[in-house]
């Protein structure tokens, strides 16, 4: 590593932290999880399971929903992950070559995107299947979000500390 910072090091390792909570997060079933009386239920982007398991998209198209905001809520999730891997790509290329500054707003510019975009489509999923998850137990249990949701959310949040850090890094290098 030619140019790099204690700051750059410090965010490449929390990139990969975030990188790791959100790959976690994105393919785990928990994202929403209620309790009844004799079992727990969850919601995932790929699993539903109330008395038994299955494919959320079979289950809404089951009960003739619209299923939209599930692809939707994937595709943006999925970008999330795929551009924090792409940051993580773009902070090893800086390292090795003396666009440090420029290379750093860039990823800066890329995580704060990601984040963004990761976000959105976390909140649309938690609200679509709290929803979901009233149709199904008929309002008769709630629902709050679970640990996937947080394990993604953490993993955003990270990511918009790093794009801040990569700023400041940035302003260091200017003067």
């Amino acid at each position: 590593m030619q140019d790099t910072s204690l700051i750059w090091k410090i965010v490449m390792v929390l990139q990969i932290i975030g990188l790791i909570l959100g790959l976690i997060g994105f393919g785990a079933p928990n994202h929403v999880e209620g309790e009844g009386v004799y079992d727990e239920y969850y919601i995932g982007l790929w699993k539903t399971c109330f008395k038994d398991c299955d494919d959320t998209h079979d289950i809404l198209d089951g009960l003739r929903k619209d299923s939209t905001w599930l692809d939707a809520s994937r595709t943006m999730m999925g970008i999330a992950c795929g551009a924090e891997l792409l940051v993580i790509i773009l902070c090893s290329l800086a390292a090795l070559t003396t666009l440090t500054q420029f290379m750093g707003l860039l990823t800066a510019a890329v995580a704060f995107l990601s984040s963004i975009i990761g976000l959105i489509g976390a909140t649309v999923f938690q609200v679509e299947a709290k929803n979901l998850f009233k149709t199904l137990t008929r309002d008769s249990l709630d629902s709050e979000p679970g640990w996937a949701f947080f394990l993604f959310l953490t993993a955003q949040l990270a990511y918009i500390g790093c794009a801040v850090l990569h700023i400041c890094d940035s302003r260091y290098r200017s003067r």
